[in-house]
């Protein structure tokens, strides 16, 4: 994790080391090794699978993705924006914000030979969303001004042969002459058409859009060239590729998403999709920096940009609306998640500076109305306000929400009084919605501990979301977790966790231990409805967290980690049924979970061995026919290694019976054809 000076992050720090630091110091670091009682005797094992048992069912949304705004996963990421501090809004990290105006911009690019000046504008802005805009003023040409993109150097990724869509609002003072935008290597040559602008003096004015057509693959820069003299406003400069996943259809009005990028998503045929956070959703130390869902729709260029508790700021380009459109094109459930009118508890001992909210005061008033007024721009009709700017947005049918997440990871009495009154005026209003509350943080202790009184005590009808970020030793002897908990009409959402490592890296190793700790959620299905693995996205070079589902920069996916293919491994290859609710080997010398799809004639087994040595395992499947091949997918390889073999085969079957070795280190997912 960077940045370990910065109070933005020492709050996480301090939770970080409770979660994970502490229990490795206590057991010690735990690979593909000889570990507990699977590591010595017999290596054999034989599963009886009875078709004619019936188990739990397993929920559609059992495995889903969790999407936040961290490690820069949505500007330049999910949201294809190359022009960074496009609105000029950008601030340094909380506590002490300073305005940085010019951030990611040059002024004076490559010192043409004339002179000007680039200051923060004042007067009346473009949108009073987004105040802060700039004065250019040319004394000599040529004076150019130029977009880096994500970094300090130019970094904007071309590709020969694409094509961009570029606009800005300009409004003139007294400048006289020609603005020449191109796309320039980081060279300075010019490798794109140019766009010639000649400003008009009629007070702010959107010019575009503009299209660039790329001839170079590499890193570049936007270049505004000036060859007039005199001076001009300017206030948000977009840069957006053409190829993007919904870029021309009527759902996406304000452009698509970042296509590579939403393909590996729709890889993992995600159950539900939760939304947008995470710590955003809370904010830290001013109120005003939490996550509110109306700055994020309609026109992007009036969306309130905001400062994100990660370190940077939030265009919104990517808001609530694009959320929901993005889940329904999944095939997911959408799952917002809104503020609880505390701030992140998290940063406490960075000095939150105002304090929460609570019923009676106005401020609260206004955020129960924030999610009455969201479950009605998701499931409003269009004559209903809400519903009315869902339509203007592109979405005239409604998104069919169904349930509602009220905080992140939140605690205490404050979030336990404020948790009461929000959902007493959600159901009142909206019955059939499903309310989902939070434990907290950690796996266990005092907070969780508190979490649960309150939920059995008066919150059965709750979906309760546990997150935990714990060392891969943990998830291996704890996947019966869920065995032993208590059937009292709950249902458990495993909303954020991830197995971390000492360096904090995606290993095979930590895979494996998820691998495990996934069965016995599947084998716990009639309580655990909804799972999901967090962070999903990393921007390679720019993490303030690891580690991460997906890496990727500019250009490309860099990594699809190990924990990527056991996500998409088990999510495509599960039925709707749990098969023989046996629990796991009571000697642990493996783990493993069964499901069938009984209208495809489909049994799913899920074999996991994270120890050193080799296992024989037979499967027999009783009240049943089994036809004479089964496929098999394996993944495997080197525990500290952060890639993955996988390998594609076929087994036989004989007499109803399978028997297969497995590699050290290995899972296997068998998809056997049956007739009942």
């Amino acid at each position: 994790m960077k940045d370990r000076e910065n109070p933005r992050v020492m709050g996480r720090m301090v939770l970080m080391a409770l979660v994970v630091l502490v229990p490795i110091l206590l057991r010690g670091f735990s690979g593909c090794q000889s570990m507990g009682a699977g590591s010595g005797g017999s290596r054999e094992i034989t599963i009886n699978l009875d078709l004619q048992k019936t188990g739990p069912e397993i929920a559609a949304t059992f495995y889903g993705i969790f999407y936040e705004d961290i490690n820069y996963a949505a500007d330049g990421g999910l949201y294809p924006e190359l022009v960074r501090n496009r609105s000029f809004e950008a601030k340094s990290p909380d506590p002490s914000p300073v305005i940085k105006t010019l951030f990611g911009w040059e002024a004076n690019y490559r010192k043409l030979g004339g002179e000007g000046k680039v200051a923060a504008g004042t007067g009346t802005p473009l949108f009073d969303t987004n105040p802060t805009y700039v004065t250019v003023t040319v004394t000599s040409a040529p004076y150019a001004i130029a977009n880096m993109g994500y970094s300090l150097k130019p970094d904007m990724p071309f590709m020969e042969g694409a094509v961009y869509n570029f606009y800005l609002y300009l409004r003139n003072q007294n400048y006289s002459g020609n603005i020449v935008c191109s796309l320039e290597n980081r060279d300075g040559e010019m490798v794109s058409n140019t766009v010639t602008l000649t400003p008009e003096a009629v007070g702010w004015r959107k010019y575009g859009t503009y299209t660039f057509t790329s001839d170079y693959t590499g890193k570049g820069a936007l270049v505004l060239r000036c060859e007039g003299t005199g001076q001009f406003d300017l206030d948000f400069v977009s840069l957006m590729p053409v190829d993007t996943w919904g870029y021309g259809e009527s759902a996406w009005p304000y452009g698509g998403l970042r296509r590579d990028l939403v393909e590996v998503l729709a890889d993992l045929k995600p159950g539900f999709l939760r939304f947008p956070g995470g710590c955003i959703v809370e904010g830290a130390y001013r109120h005003e920096t939490a996550y509110n869902w109306k700055d994020t729709i309609g026109e992007p260029e009036k969306r309130r940009e905001n400062s994100n508790l990660w370190g940077y700021m939030m265009s919104y380009g990517l808001g609530f609306h694009e959320y929901f459109q993005l889940a329904e094109e999944l095939g997911a459930e959408p799952v917002p998640v809104l503020n609880a009118g505390i701030l992140c508890q998290a940063r406490n001992r960075g000095g939150n500076t105002e304090p929460d909210y609570r019923p009676g005061v106005p401020e609260f008033d206004q955020l129960i109305q924030d999610y009455l007024d969201l479950i009605e721009y998701a499931n409003g009709n269009p004559a209903t306000v809400w519903g009315a700017k869902r339509a203007d947005n592109g979405h005239s049918a409604p998104f069919n929400l169904k349930m509602i997440g009220i905080g992140n990871e939140n605690w205490g009495p404050n979030y336990w009084r404020n948790f009461k009154a929000i959902r007493e005026a959600v159901l009142a209003a909206y019955p059939d919605i499903k309310v989902i509350t939070t434990t907290g943080p950690l796996a266990s202790g005092p907070i969780n501990n508190e979490a649960w009184l309150h939920i059995n005590a008066s919150y059965r009808d709750a979906i309760v979301d546990e997150h935990y970020y714990m060392e891969p030793a943990w998830f291996l002897t704890n996947t019966t977790r869920y065995d032993s908990y208590p059937r009292s009409g709950v249902e458990i959402f495993v909303g954020e966790y991830a197995a971390h490592e000492t360096n904090r890296a995606n290993t095979w190793n930590a895979a494996l231990s998820e691998a495990a700790y996934i069965t016995g959620l599947e084998r716990n299905a009639d309580l655990v409805k909804m799972s999901s693995y967090a962070p999903l996205f990393a921007r390679q070079g720019m993490p303030q967290w690891a580690p991460d589902l997906i890496w990727f920069d500019g250009a490309g996916i860099t990594s699809l980690t190990p924990s990527y293919h056991i996500q998409k491994l088990f999510s495509n290859n599960t039925g709707k049924e749990v098969l023989s609710p046996e629990k796991a080997p009571a000697k642990k010398d493996m783990f493993h979970a069964s499901s069938v799809d009984r209208e495809k004639g489909l049994v799913y087994t899920k074999l996991v061995n994270p120890y050193e040595k080799e296992l024989t395992v037979t499967l027999n499947y009783a009240n049943c026919s089994v036809q004479g091949e089964a496929e098999l997918t394996t993944l495997s390889g080197d525990p500290s290694a952060r890639e993955v073999h996988i390998e594609e085969g076929i087994v036989s079957v004989g007499d109803n019976m399978i028997t297969l070795n497995l590699a050290p280190c290995s899972t296997v997912v068998l998809r056997i054809k049956i007739t009942l």
